[in-house]
């Protein structure tokens, strides 16, 4: 991708920030894991509950994800999901009890399954959260990532950045925004947006 037009160019900003925008990665990435959450049905547990029923708990949760389409979850088999999940917990868990997967389990040992739903909704969020950085990072490799040093010039020269984001990027040539054609490409999402928002209201 050489000499990009400047419709071309503008085609690109258009497809990767429509990729992006909110009803996409609510459609892609969100929807999936809450309609997963959503129907997710378990067996209670007895207090204080064992370490063993709690990670089968984790992994059929993770396996019920899969099964809706949400592929983060590399494992096939229970075992493997459940320690997945523990993973996770591991670094987005932040409860009573603690934090991390130890933290998850003294919770639900200590209040049973009322707090299994709090463990079940940080896996959901920190998943959701996994699949919209990974889906943003993938298109950015996509339309952004394959452009010349010289496309990517031409793309930081685009008139609507200056209307976009005005004193912030006054004075910087083409060149010195080139290397934030990424950085562009997410202002104008969210930039689109809040005009979105704004006019439905």
């Amino acid at each position: 991708m050489n000499s990009l037009s400047r419709k071309e160019l503008e085609h690109i900003v258009q497809e990767a920030t429509d990729a992006i925008g909110a009803a996409t990665l609510h459609a892609l990435c969100d929807q999936p894991v809450e309609e997963a959450l959503a129907t997710f049905s378990y067996d209670y547990l007895d207090v204080p509950v064992a370490q063993n029923a709690f990670l089968a708990l984790l992994g059929k949760f993770m396996l019920h994800l899969a099964e809706h389409g949400v592929v983060l979850c590399r494992k096939q088999d229970a075992a493997g999901a459940a320690e997945e999940a523990v993973f996770i917990l591991e670094h987005a868990y932040e409860g009573d009890g603690g934090c991390g997967y130890e933290g998850a389990l003294r919770d639900v040992s200590q209040y049973g399954s009322e707090k299994i739903s709090s463990v079940l909704s940080t896996l959901a969020d920190s998943i959701r959260n996994t699949l919209r950085r990974n889906h943003v990072s993938w298109v950015m490799r996509r339309y952004v990532g394959s452009l010349s040093w010289e496309a990517r010039v031409a793309l930081a020269a685009l008139p609507e950045w200056e209307r976009l984001l005005g004193k912030m990027i006054s004075g910087r040539s083409p060149a010195e925004l080139a290397p934030a054609c990424e950085e562009l490409i997410m202002a104008k999402s969210v930039s689109d947006e809040r005009l979105a928002q704004i006019l439905a209201s």
